[in-house]
């Protein structure tokens, strides 16, 4: 299980990943053990349940999750339900860069889910500790020089993600992203 919590944190660098690592570092700033936990597992459960084939929603149901939890983490602050509808949007988002690991991991899914989840939740795993570890690193840089509150920047960041899903012009960025990912890999 190392190789692909290995790969996962070498992916977290392409943007193809950057819709699981933005709305990391944005949990990652809010210091709080429980908020990160409970976004890692939505984060792992949605997309495992996705690429084994059980539930492949459209990208603008992702954008709802998104943009739902930003809304209330907007308004409440950031708590587990909000890390939940966040993690869940970022996973159901997510169009991975695939590697010699993933692609194993990918391949095992779709006849035996089961089989796939640690290796999968290894590689998410490697992914959202890198989002995590920036989201801690620049919440302490700016709370040293400033008096601010990461929250309500952190829930802007996670809606205008959301919004652009429900909006549409997601895929034109994904796909962008797609192609920096695929020059960036090879």
């Amino acid at each position: 299980m190392i190789a692909p919590l290995f790969e996962g944190i070498a992916q977290s660098l392409l943007p193809c990943s950057w819709i699981v690592v933005l709305p990391a570092v944005a949990i990652g700033s809010t210091r709080r053990i429980r908020v990160m936990g409970v976004f890692t597992i939505a984060v792992m459960l949605a997309s495992w349940i996705a690429v084994s084939g059980w539930f492949a929603p459209p990208v603008w149901v992702a954008g709802v999750a998104l943009l739902a939890g930003a809304v209330v983490w907007w308004r409440s602050g950031p708590a587990v339900v909000q890390a939940g509808a966040v993690g869940v949007g970022a996973a159901w988002a997510w169009q991975p860069c695939v590697g010699e690991e993933l692609g194993q991991v990918l391949n095992t899914a779709q006849h035996d889910p089961f089989s796939a989840l640690p290796g999968l939740a290894a590689f998410i795993l490697g992914l959202i500790l890198v989002g995590l570890g920036l989201g801690a690193v620049l919440g302490l840089i700016i709370r040293r020089f400033t008096d601010g509150n990461l929250d309500c920047p952190s829930a802007v960041m996670v809606g205008l993600l959301g919004m652009m899903m429900v909006v549409g012009i997601y895929p034109l960025i994904a796909s962008i992203f797609a192609r920096w990912s695929t020059a960036l890999w090879s």
